[in-house]
C-alpha cells in the first residue's frame, strides 16, 4: 500500500512552540458559522466521533467534509475518533479506510477501542499521524507498541472523556496515569467541558476528571495543566466559548491568568491590565506589584470573603495603594479599601497564581 503524503503543514508530527488547544465538532448540533469563528481564535485541534452510537448518519458525511475542509483551510488538525464499530455505519473497511481519510483531508485518527490488531495499528501509523488512547494504555500495550516499530515519540496519547455522571477519572487516577506517560517521554492531553452547550444524549458535559463535570474550562484546564501534568487541553463538548480559548491560550503561551471580576466604577482602570505579583506571596493573599499611594482615605470596608480585591488605605501605614486578593475567607479590616470581587467560578484559578504568572482583570458586566 502506498504511503498517504501529509499534506497538513500543522500535523502532530510536526511540533512547534504553539500550545495544543482543541474543541471537539459533532454533526448532530453542526454548527459551521461557530466552528468558523473557533477556527479563526487559533486553536490546533478539532476533535470529532465517527461512532456515536446517537450520532445521525444520514448527514454525518457531507458534515464530515465540509468539516475537513474547513480544517484544511485553516491549517488546524482534524483528529476523528474512530473504532471497528465506526467503519461498519460508515460502511468502510480496514483497507478501504484508507481511501476514505484520504479523500477527505483527514491525516490524523485517534484510535478508540477495538483496534487489538497490533499490525494493523502499525499500518495506520505507517499512514497518518496517531492519537492513541492515554486512559488505556499499560504496560504490556506500551511494549506491544514498541515491538511492532510505532516510534512512541511521533504519537500523541489523548485521555477519554466521560458523559456519564460519576464515570470520570479522579485527579490522583490522572495523575498516576500521568506519570506513568511521562517516565515514558510521552505527551498526553486531556478534556475539560464546554461552556456554551454541553453534547447529547445527556448533556452533562464531556471531561476528563469527574470534578471538572461542572466547572468552567479555563480553571479545569488549568489544574490539569498545573497539577496533573497534561501537556494539551480540548473541549469535549459541542461547544466552547471563544473567550475560554482565549484564556487557556493565554495561559499557556504568555503565561497570563486572566481573571472574571467586577470592579468599583473608580477602579475601572485595573481592567485589561497586566499586573505582576510578588515572588513571596503570602498563605492567604495575593499581593500585587503595584505603586503604593500614600494616604488613600479608608472607603468600603467589610468582611473579605474568598476572591475580594482590596486596595490598602492609608490606615496600613506604609502599605497605602498596595492592591491585594484574598484567597481564604478574612475577617473585616479597616485598613483595606475594597476594589471589587472575582467571579466564583473563577476561585479556584487563585491558587495557582504566583509570580510566573501576570494576572488581568476582565471586566464580566
Amino acid at each position: 500500500m502506498q504511503k498517504m503524503q501529509n499534506k497538513n503543514p500543522n500535523n502532530l508530527k510536526n511540533k512547534n512552540q504553539k500550545p495544543q488547544i482543541g474543541i471537539s465538532v459533532y454533526f448532530k448540533d453542526f454548527d459551521k458559522t461557530y466552528v468558523e469563528k473557533i477556527l479563526r481564535t487559533g486553536i490546533t485541534d478539532v476533535f470529532t466521533s465517527l461512532h456515536i452510537p446517537e450520532e445521525d448518519f444520514s448527514q454525518l458525511l457531507e458534515r464530515f467534509k465540509i468539516l475537513s475542509e474547513l480544517c484544511f483551510k485553516y491549517k488546524v488538525n482534524l483528529i476523528p475518533d474512530i473504532s471497528p464499530i465506526g467503519f461498519k455505519k460508515l460502511k468502510i473497511t480496514k483497507t478501504t479506510a484508507f481511501d476514505f481519510f484520504k479523500e477527505h483531508k483527514v491525516n490524523n485518527l485517534r484510535l478508540d477501542f477495538g483496534f487489538d490488531d497490533i499490525r494493523y495499528v502499525k499500518e495506520l501509523y505507517n499512514n497518518f499521524s496517531l492519537i492513541l488512547n492515554a486512559s488505556t494504555l499499560t504496560e504490556k500495550l506500551y511494549k506491544d507498541y514498541i515491538d511492532a516499530g510505532i516510534d512512541i515519540k511521533k504519537v500523541r496519547f489523548l485521555h477519554n472523556f466521560y458523559p456519564k455522571i460519576n464515570s470520570g477519572l479522579s485527579k490522583n487516577d490522572l495523575i498516576k496515569k500521568n506519570k506513568f506517560l511521562k517516565e515514558k517521554n510521552i505527551e498526553n492531553l486531556a478534556f475539560v467541558a464546554g461552556d456554551l452547550l454541553k453534547r447529547f444524549p445527556y448533556y452533562d458535559g464531556l471531561p476528563t476528571l469527574e470534578k471538572h463535570r461542572g466547572m468552567h474550562p479555563f480553571p479545569a484546564a488549568v489544574e490539569l495543566l498545573e497539577d496533573c501534568q497534561v501537556n494539551g487541553i480540548l473541549s469535549g463538548d459541542s461547544k466552547i466559548s471563544c473567550e475560554s480559548i482565549k484564556y487557556i491560550a493565554d495561559f499557556m503561551q504568555n503565561k497570563i491568568i486572566n481573571l472574571p471580576c467586577v470592579l468599583y466604577k473608580e477602579y475601572a482602570k485595573y481592567y485589561d491590565k497586566e499586573l505582576g505579583l510578588r515572588v513571596d506571596n503570602g498563605e492567604k493573599v495575593l499581593r500585587i506589584l503595584s505603586t503604593r499611594i500614600p494616604d488613600i482615605e479608608p472607603s468600603k470596608t467589610a468582611d473579605r470573603q474568598a476572591g475580594t480585591i482590596t486596595i490598602d488605605n492609608k490606615l496600613a501605614c506604609r502599605y497605602s495603594g498596595e492592591i491585594e486578593i484574598t484567597k481564604n475567607n478574612l475577617p473585616f479590616s479597616n485598613s483595606a479599601n475594597l476594589m471589587g470581587y472575582i467571579s466564583p467560578q473563577f476561585l479556584p484559578l487563585l491558587q495557582y497564581a504566583n509570580s510566573q504568572y501576570k494576572i488581568r482583570f476582565i471586566n464580566t458586566l
